[in-house]
C-alpha cells in the first residue's frame, strides 16, 4: 500500500486488518491518524513493539529517498536531531517540558542520514 506520509504508512502498520489499514491511507492528513488511533489500540498487532523500531526506520528509508528530502536531512550535518515534543512522547521524542525521552525518532533520522551520507560518498567516488 501507498501511503501520503510518514505517519500515515506507519500508524497503518500498527494492524494486520486490511480494512483499518485502507481507512488510514484514506485519511487527509497526519494528525487524523494519530486521532484515529485512540478508539483503535485493541487492534494493534501483537508484535508491535518489537518491530515498531524496524518500521520506523523502513518508512524513513523510504521517505528520505526523495532527493530534495534527502538534501534537507544531511543539510543537518551532524547536528543532533530531538523529536520534541509537548504531548507525551517520550518513546519517539522528547518531552519539551521535562526534557525527559528516548528520542528514538532523532536516532533513527541521525541512522538514515549516516547512510545517505555514505550513499553520496560512494556515488561520488564511483564516478
Amino acid at each position: 500500500m501507498e501511503f501520503h506520509t510518514t505517519e500515515h504508512g506507519f500508524m497503518a502498520s500498527k494492524t494486520l486488518v486490511l480494512e483499518i489499514r485502507q481507512e488510514i491511507q484514506a485519511m487527509p492528513g497526519p494528525m487524523q491518524t494519530k486521532v484515529y488511533w485512540h478508539d483503535k489500540r485493541d487492534q494493534v498487532r501483537e508484535d508491535w513493539d518489537e518491530i515498531r523500531l524496524t518500521v520506523m526506520l523502513d518508512m524513513l528509508r523510504q521517505k528520505f529517498a526523495y532527493p530534495e528530502l534527502r538534501a534537507m536531512l544531511l543539510a543537518t550535518g551532524d547536528e543532533e536531531l530531538i523529536e520534541g515534543n509537548n504531548w507525551g512522547d517520550t518513546f519517539f521524542g522528547v518531552d519539551e517540558e521535562t526534557d525527559e525521552g528516548e528520542n528514538w525518532l532523532g536516532r533513527l533520522l541521525m541512522y538514515v542520514r549516516t547512510e545517505c551520507a555514505m550513499e553520496e560518498y560512494l556515488k561520488r567516488v564511483a564516478a
